[in-house]
C-alpha cells in the first residue's frame, strides 16, 4: 500500500516542492492501463513443477481510492501466478531510470536488452540485425535493411555517447560494427563500456522510504512518532488501520473521532495487535462498494475499445463530424504527455484513449439514436 505522492516521488516524477496533479492522473491512468495487459504462452518453463506448461497470468492488480484527490494510500498486488514465478526464479532487473529517462523509446528497449545480457559477461553474442531490430526494438519488418542498420545505429550511438558501450579497437563508429553474412543479413557483436557497471541514479543510491509514511503524515503524525508505530506494530495492521482511519476522516469528518484522527488509529491498531479488535462493517462495506465501482469502470472501459475495433458509429463519427476536434485534443494531449516525461509512442496512445473518452461522451449527448445495436433504447437513457 502506497500513495501516489510516494510512488512518484520515488520514480522522481514529483519532487517535495512539486506535489504532482497532473501526474496523478497520469499515474492512475498508467496502472489501469498495466493491471489490464495479460501475458499468454503455450510452452512457458515453469522452474516450480520443472516442465513447459501453458500459462495466462497478468502483472498486478490494484485498489484504488475513488475521488482523485484522497488521501487514502493505494494498494497494489502482484498477480498470484507470476508473482510466484518470480519468487522462483529469483530474478531481478534493476536499471538507471534517469538514463532509460533520456533515451528514445528503440534505444530504451536495446538498453534494457543489454541490461539483461552485460550482468554476467562483458559482449554480446552474434546479434542478427533483422531480428533484434524487428523482435527487440520494435521496428517495422517491412522496413529495408539499409534502413534498419541506420535505425540500429542510431540507438547503439546513444548508448556510446554515455558511456554504456564502447567500440571495439578495429571499429570507429557504430556502422562499422556490422558484418554482412549474406545478402540482407548482417550480424553485430556490442561491448559494455564502463558506466554499465555503476548506476547514477540517486534512486538507487539511497534508502528508500517506506511507502507507510505518508499515510501516517496524512493522520497527523510527526516525523518521529511516525518511525516508532513502524517499528512497533505489523506493516499489515498499520495499513489497515491507516487506511481505515482516512477513510473514516474523509467520510465521516472531524466529529466522527471522540480525540483525534490520531489517537483513534493508535488505540485500534494497538487493539488489533492484542487480537481484541476487528475492522468496523462500514469500512468492510466501502471496500465493496469501491471494488464494485472500479469493475464498473473496467467494463465500461472494455466496452469503449470494444466499440473501437469494431468500427461503430462512433468510430465514423470521430472520422467525420468530430475529425478537427479529435485531432486537436489529441495533439494538445501529446504535447502535454510529452513534457511529462513519456516517450512518443507512450504519449500517443495514452492521448488517443483520452480523446476517445471525452469525444464519447459528446457523441453519447449528441446522438441518443445510437445507444444500442437493437434499434431499441433503455428506460433509463430516455429518463
Amino acid at each position: 500500500m502506497a500513495t501516489p505522492y510516494y510512488c512518484l516521488r520515488q520514480l522522481g516524477v514529483i519532487t517535495t516542492e512539486k506535489r504532482g496533479g497532473r501526474e496523478f492522473e497520469l499515474f492512475r491512468a498508467a496502472v489501469q492501463r498495466i493491471a489490464g495487459m495479460r501475458y499468454q504462452n503455450d510452452a512457458f518453463y515453469d522452474p516450480i513443477r520443472g516442465e513447459h506448461r501453458a500459462v495466462s497470468f497478468g502483472f498486478l492488480n490494484y485498489s484504488l481510492p475513488l475521488d482523485p484527490g484522497s488521501s487514502r494510500a493505494w494498494r497494489f498486488a502482484w498477480d498470484p501466478i507470476f508473482f510466484e514465478l518470480a519468487q522462483a526464479t529469483g530474478g531481478t532487473l534493476s536499471f538507471d531510470l534517469a538514463v532509460y529517462r533520456s533515451l528514445d523509446a528503440a534505444s530504451r528497449r536495446l538498453y534494457l536488452y543489454l541490461k539483461k545480457i552485460f550482468w554476467r559477461r562483458d559482449t554480446t553474442g552474434a546479434l542478427d540485425l533483422r531480428q533484434l531490430a524487428v523482435d527487440v526494438l520494435g521496428f517495422a519488418p517491412t522496413v529495408e535493411t539499409s534502413h534498419l542498420k541506420r535505425k540500429v545505429a542510431r540507438c547503439i550511438q546513444q548508448l556510446l555517447d554515455l558511456n554504456l558501450l564502447r567500440l571495439p579497437t578495429d571499429a570507429a563508429s557504430a556502422m562499422e560494427l556490422f558484418t554482412k553474412k549474406s545478402k540482407g543479413v548482417y550480424t553485430f557483436r556490442l561491448y559494455r563500456g564502463e558506466a554499465f557497471a555503476f548506476p547514477t541514479s540517486p534512486l538507487l543510491q539511497s534508502e528508500v522510504e517506506s511507502p507507510l509514511v505518508e499515510p501516517l503524515r496524512s493522520i497527523g503524525f510527526d516525523t518521529g512518532t511516525i518511525h516508532r508505530i513502524i517499528g512497533q506494530h505489523p506493516a499489515s495492521l498499520i495499513e489497515q488501520w491507516a487506511d481505515i482511519t482516512l477513510a473514516a476522516k474523509e467520510r465521516h469528518g472531524a466529529d466522527f473521532f471522540r480525540r483525534s484522527p490520531q489517537a483513534y488509529f493508535l488505540d485500534n491498531v494497538k487493539g488489533a495487535s492484542e487480537k481484541r479488535r476487528t475492522p468496523p462493517d462500514w469500512w468492510r462495506d466501502l471496500r465493496k462498494c469501491e471494488l464494485r465501482r472500479e469493475r464498473e469502470q473496467e467494463q465500461s472501459k472494455a466496452k469503449l475499445f470494444d466499440e473501437k475495433e469494431s468500427g461503430d458509429e462512433f468510430e465514423k463519427y470521430l472520422q467525420a463530424e468530430a475529425r478537427d476536434a479529435f485531432q486537436r485534443i489529441t495533439q494538445k494531449l501529446i504535447a502535454d504527455l510529452r513534457k511529462a516525461g513519456q516517450g512518443e509512442p507512450e504519449a500517443r496512445d495514452n492521448a488517443d484513449y483520452m480523446a476517445r473518452v471525452h469525444l464519447r461522451q459528446q457523441f453519447d449527448r449528441e446522438h441518443p439514436e445510437a445507444d444500442g445495436s437493437t434499434g431499441f433504447r433503455k428506460v433509463g437513457s430516455l429518463m
